[in-house]
């Protein structure tokens, strides 16, 4: 028996700009030509990003970003594409908002200043007119939520944390000129501009640069020299000696916005993030940590948008053994993570791909969603508005109540309450939870159970969903949830009108949930994070988090992960050559 005792509330409410989702324009089809439409409307996505990851870099053209075919720079074959107006008309008739990733790569110059960087060769003209037609409605008049410059600079972009600082400064100075000058500014004030974090992968790696310097002071020594720097160790060093690269990188880019108007330029960060599951559990939050103690510390009030999220798509893992209702389960544990940090939106990749992570298929295809994507659809119905409860007094870091079995979570709001119990056996089980601190009886229940089809394995990507509604009467009474398992298996239980205990009714006295997130907006207050001294673990990088492919999205060309485009495969290069490659 799981007995909950909840003690407190999470940081930060859930916000349906939570559940937002990208869409892949050299792959992704709408209307009668495809598929992902109605793929979108059964996961309730009504935020999506275009044109996507790797291929913004690759194919979209602000010139021509209505061409329907493009060249694949490293292939030479022809790519069927989604133009931008066809995208924006289902936006617009649909009731979607829209986020757009702009190019970055072509705008640096050929050859290298003395300091052995590029510098910024902005095509200003073409950026400005896409930008205003973007903006009079030329291509579709959807609602413009935001302008994210490039995609994964140190991969796709093939460029260095100092290029990118210099190419996003004044690309987001331009942005911000044309949003201020725009007959109707006013309309466009709330439109953000979201410039990546700092990352130590591919074209970026600066670590390499100093390998052979022994001591980890003595490398951010130099690289302080170098760059003209001033780094407190006790933030850019971890506990292990190492230097902390990543928020290195981040001052890096940093330095760059150096005047005024192109700090006041920059509304939010965007970050990928790709969790390597349950036993990498700070691989959830490592990037916004880093950023808080980097780019807050200059800039005021900061938004955090994850443009990309899932577990990672990696086939280098037991992929018989990682994906289906373990990958549903992680998804919840990272959409706890994102409340936990303030974050204002999120994007999942991939909605449909040929990858081992996506919600729906690959394009073309007509079944119904998989088992994440189930989940998502899940926590779409029902997380926005609530907050989730904090049920473990031991581990700051998490907020479910967990045993070898089971992990249960909850969340609040007024009028409904929600919790998810994950089975997390390989064996079926009789799952007992005792959720009466926390309700009395009364109130409107539904429980329904994701799993998958019988003789399918629980944990493969490929096993399809199976949805089970369960009788309230039957399994859950005075205030004791109780009802058989199978491995991995996931219970949704959500209640209307809740009747709390007076028990209950205190702690959220004690810690009021945060005023609600109004839909389209984002949240102004700055989410409570908890402090972590010098000796907590997580001062202390991930396990191999220097690995290019932490951040890797999946194993498609089109994908926003670490391997795709030419930075990916530099990154690759070292590799080949210990396993004999060269």
């Amino acid at each position: 028996m799981i007995s909950l005792n909840a003690h407190a509330l999470g940081a930060n409410e859930y916000s349906e700009e939570l559940f937002g989702a990208n869409i892949l324009a050299s792959r992704d089809q709408l209307g009668e030509d495809g598929t992902y439409d109605e793929k979108a409307a059964a996961l309730g996505i009504d935020h999506i990003r275009y044109p996507g990851g790797s291929l913004t870099e690759d194919y979209f053209d602000l010139t021509n970003p209505d061409k329907n075919s493009a060249i694949d720079p490293d292939t030479g074959h022809e790519v069927e594409l989604l133009p931008y107006s066809e995208f924006m008309a289902y936006a617009e008739e649909n009731n979607i908002d829209v986020t757009i990733v702009l190019p970055t790569r072509n705008y640096l110059s050929a050859e290298n200043d003395a300091s052995g960087h590029r510098t910024a060769n902005i095509d200003e003209d073409a950026l400005r007119t896409f930008i205003r037609d973007t903006l009079d409605g030329e291509y579709g008049e959807p609602t413009i939520r935001g302008f994210e410059i490039g995609n994964e600079y140190w991969g796709s972009g093939e460029m260095d944390a100092l290029e990118y600082g210099r190419v996003s400064s004044r690309m987001a100075e331009i942005i911000n000129e044309e949003l201020d000058n725009h007959p109707q500014a006013d309309v466009f004030s709330e439109i953000d501009i979201l410039v990546q974090n700092g990352q130590n992968y591919g074209s970026s790696r600066l670590s390499d640069d100093y390998d052979h310097i022994v001591e980890g002071s003595d490398q951010l020594s130099a690289v302080m020299s170098d760059y003209g720097l001033t780094l407190d160790p006790d933030i850019f060093m971890y506990n292990n000696g190492e230097v902390a690269w990543p928020k290195v990188m981040n001052e890096i880019i940093i330095s760059e916005f150096d005047t005024e108007s192109e700090i006041n330029a920059v509304d939010g960060l965007a970050f990928h993030i790709y969790s390597k599951g349950a036993d990498r559990v700070s691989s959830r939050d490592f990037d916004l940590r880093s950023a808080e103690q980097t780019w807050d510390e200059h800039f005021d009030g900061l938004e955090k948008h994850v443009t990309e999220w899932n577990l990672k798509a990696s086939r280098s893992w037991d992929v018989e053994n990682e994906y289906g209702l373990k990958q549903a389960h992680e998804m919840l544990n990272m959409s706890e993570e994102f409340t936990e940090h303030g974050v204002d939106s999120a994007f999942v990749w991939a909605v449909q791909q040929n990858n081992l992570s996506n919600l729906a298929g690959n394009e073309g295809e007509d079944g119904p969603l998989n088992v994440p994507g189930e989940m998502f659809r899940m926590m779409n119905e029902v997380l926005p508005n609530t907050t989730a409860i904090d049920l473990s007094a031991a581990d700051r870091s998490e907020h479910e109540a967990a045993t070898e079995d089971a992990s249960v979570h909850a969340f609040y709001s007024e009028d409904t309450f929600v919790s998810f119990i994950a089975s997390t056996t390989d064996d079926p089980q009789q799952a007992n939870v005792d959720y009466s601190q926390i309700l009395d009886q009364g109130g409107t229940i539904r429980i329904e159970v994701l799993g998958v089809q019988d003789g399918y394995n629980p944990t493969d990507s490929g096993s399809p969903a199976e949805i089970t509604q369960l009788d309230p009467a039957e399994v859950f009474q005075n205030g004791i949830f109780s009802a058989e398992l199978d491995a991995h298996e996931i219970v949704r239980i959500v209640v209307e009108n809740p009747d709390y205990t007076d028990e209950f009714e205190q702690v959220v006295l004690d810690n009021p949930a945060p005023d609600p997130v109004e839909d389209g907006g984002s949240d102004p207050g700055i989410p409570v994070i908890p402090d972590t001294g010098p000796d907590d673990d997580y001062e202390d990088p991930p396990e191999d988090d220097d690995d290019d492919d932490r951040a890797a999205a999946g194993d498609s060309p089109d994908g926003g992960g670490a391997m795709a485009g030419i930075g990916g495969l530099l990154g690759f290069l070292p590799l080949l050559s210990l396993l004999g490659g060269f």
